[in-house]
């Protein structure tokens, strides 16, 4: 018998990230009907590895899949659903994968820079200002968005993993840091525009 199977996708609300950022996966599996499909095999797949999930609980799954340094470009995540009677579904999404850049301000006290920018005005100092506290906001947000996705990573090794953690407790905390992440992603989006 032939029932359509649906993948839908809870987390992330956004599909960009950095190198070494956690991919908070989070995904519901069912028929159409919304009858929940009992052991399903499920094969997720980030770029050409394989991802490690955890049902947590019936038809609920996810994974905090580390994003490998120095990986950037766009990269296909896939869901592949299959079961026991041969019905089958795949969904993929594209990630967007930012290079994580280290960049280093100095300042030279030489004498020749402090005339230069002196000439130059105030106008642009203030302009350099201003550019300045933008990436520090920014470097804050993407630090909160690192602690929160090591949070949500960390709450899932000692709820799956570890069993010390109760489910309460788990759902919880994880629709707390889900919160917070997207309130955070959308501040980045609006630094972005700005």
């Amino acid at each position: 018998q032939r029932i359509p199977v649906r993948v839908e996708i809870v987390s992330p609300a956004t599909f960009l990230f950095r190198s070494g950022d956690v991919l908070p996966l989070v995904f519901t599996v069912e028929y159409a009907n919304k009858q929940k499909i009992q052991a399903p095999d499920i094969s997720v797949t980030f770029g050409s590895q394989p991802v490690e999930i955890v049902e947590q609980e019936i038809g609920v799954f996810s994974t905090a899949h580390v994003i490998p340094f120095g990986l950037s470009g766009d990269q296909n995540l896939s869901i592949s659903v299959a079961d026991r009677f041969g019905n089958t579904t795949v969904i993929e999404k594209v990630v967007s994968v930012e290079q994580e850049n280290v960049v280093i301000y100095t300042l030279k006290t030489d004498f020749l820079i402090f005339v230069v920018v002196g000439l130059v005005g105030l106008g642009i100092l203030v302009s350099f200002l201003i550019f300045m506290l933008g990436k520090h906001k920014a470097k804050k947000l993407q630090a909160r968005k690192r602690e929160l996705m090591n949070s949500v990573a960390e709450i899932q090794r000692l709820y799956y993993r570890d069993g010390r953690m109760g489910k309460d407790e788990y759902r919880k905390l994880f629709q707390e840091y889900s919160v917070e992440l997207d309130a955070v992603d959308t501040q980045l989006e609006k630094n972005k525009k700005a």
